[in-house]
């Protein structure tokens, strides 16, 4: 009895801990933020600039490391498909995003972005796209860093005009500005309640 509580205890701290992430923007505290997906100021994902710089260090080591050799890819792109966890680069920002398949239809399948949640579908045709996450040196780090995107409503959604939006949407949604944290979800999905300090 007491090693079936010992390996439940285990469990649910190895759950815990794969939690974590969705508390690393603290409530009451103000954030240098990036826009990086918007369909309105009432949805959004924006990403903290500690993890920017994080991701950006990962992104260039993905590049180097697909830039040398540009075969470097299993035989089966569709296998790649099939893992656990890939890697896609973004077609607007090059960065590269991690996504699990969650769904293998009949000539495409359905991912899900494991940073911001965002669900799409690739053709067949498109998997060479996909990359496997290398697992050797550094650059396996992909697997454990923080999620970059954060998903967020606002508080005061008059504080952010519509042009202002439509500004950020006709500019690779790049603008900073600063973001007071009031409530982080502690459910996957669920939006961050924010409000917007001033746009830099």
């Amino acid at each position: 009895a007491a090693a079936h509580s010992n390996k439940a205890s285990s469990a649910e701290s190895a759950k815990q801990k794969s939690t974590d992430w969705r508390r690393c923007i603290q409530p009451k505290r103000k954030y240098e933020v990036e826009m990086c997906y918007t369909t309105g100021p009432d949805d959004f994902y924006v990403r903290t600039s500690e993890l920017h710089e994080q991701f950006d260090a990962i992104t260039a080591e993905m590049n180097e490391y697909y830039k040398v050799d540009r075969h470097r890819k299993p035989a089966s792109a569709d296998m790649v498909g099939r893992s656990e966890v890939c890697a896609i680069q973004s077609w607007k920002t090059l960065d590269w995003r991690r996504i699990v398949c969650i769904q293998v239809l009949h000539d495409s399948s359905i991912f899900e972005l494991i940073d911001s949640g965002e669900r799409f579908e690739l053709q067949v045709e498109e998997m060479w796209r996909l990359k496997a996450i290398p697992k050797i040196g550094s650059m396996s780090s992909l697997l454990s860093i923080p999620p970059v995107c954060v998903h967020c409503r606002l508080v005061n959604q008059q504080k952010v005009p519509e042009h202002m939006w439509q500004y950020l949407c006709e500019n690779d949604l790049k603008m900073a500005f600063t973001i007071l944290v009031h409530h982080v979800g502690q459910v996957e999905g669920q939006a961050t309640e924010v409000e917007i300090m001033g746009l830099g």
